[in-house]
């Protein structure tokens, strides 16, 4: 699979260069530490665990997908006719679900490490406390390019590349049509996304749908938690 969807949380890109080298990059969410995603949602579907992890309760997703407009790289993935908005509004447009990486939640809970570090045969994914990671990241940067840090205020997934990402980014896209960019995030410089991702919710919230059923999401999603917690 070369794409994102709603059931493909991860795949290896193969981004092939002018002078034809290819280098191989596992794309996924990049789990921003103040995700707009997480700002936007008027239904409160979308949380940050204590493990840091940016995720998605689908049994409160609404399957709106203003998550996957406001994200700078579009990550989150849309599957229709299953969720919440069946029971509640059936005729509701664009209903479904969004999914997307969760960081292996589960298992961060479990005091394991997410799937992808854990199978990665070449030991090219790692996954580290925050504090270490930084000293770590900035070590094996040393002389190279380092995304994520950064980008949108700051995520939790960082690229190293010996390459500049302006140059990964240049062959990502640019023999893309538009419809072959759903699901493919790009290596795109990204500024802080607050101010956009707050004008969004203010148009999200004003939505009659979004004040009829708030008040049943957000009980819904508190009796899914305390179930889990369990």
């Amino acid at each position: 699979m070369d794409r994102l969807t709603p059931y493909n949380w991860l795949y290896v890109e193969k981004i092939v260069l002018n002078d034809g080298r290819e280098i191989f990059a596992p794309r996924r969410c990049m789990h921003c530490f103040d995700a707009p995603c997480r700002k936007i949602c008027p239904f409160g579907a979308i949380d940050r665990t204590v493990q840091g992890a940016i995720k998605i309760d689908p049994k409160v997703c609404f399957g709106g997908a203003k998550c996957r407009d406001v994200c700078p790289w579009g990550i989150p993935q849309r599957q229709a006719g299953v969720g919440l908005y069946l029971d509640v509004a059936p005729t509701f447009a664009g209903g479904g679900v969004m999914y997307k990486c969760d960081f292996c939640a589960d298992r961060l809970r479990d005091g394991q490490t997410p799937a992808c570090a854990q199978s990665c045969p070449q030991k090219a994914v790692s996954f580290l406390p925050l504090e270490q990671a930084l000293i770590t990241v900035r070590q094996m940067a040393a002389n190279r390019y380092l995304y994520g840090v950064n980008e949108n205020g700051g995520t939790a997934t960082w690229y190293i590349s010996s390459v500049p990402f302006e140059e990964l980014n240049k062959a990502t896209v640019e023999n893309q049509k538009p419809i072959e960019k759903a699901g493919r995030p790009a290596f795109q410089a990204v500024a802080p996304q607050l101010k956009e991702s707050s004008s969004w919710a203010i148009a999200t919230l004003a939505a009659p749908l979004a004040a009829a059923a708030t008040a049943y999401l957000i009980a819904r999603r508190k009796k899914s938690q305390k179930r889990e917690d369990k």
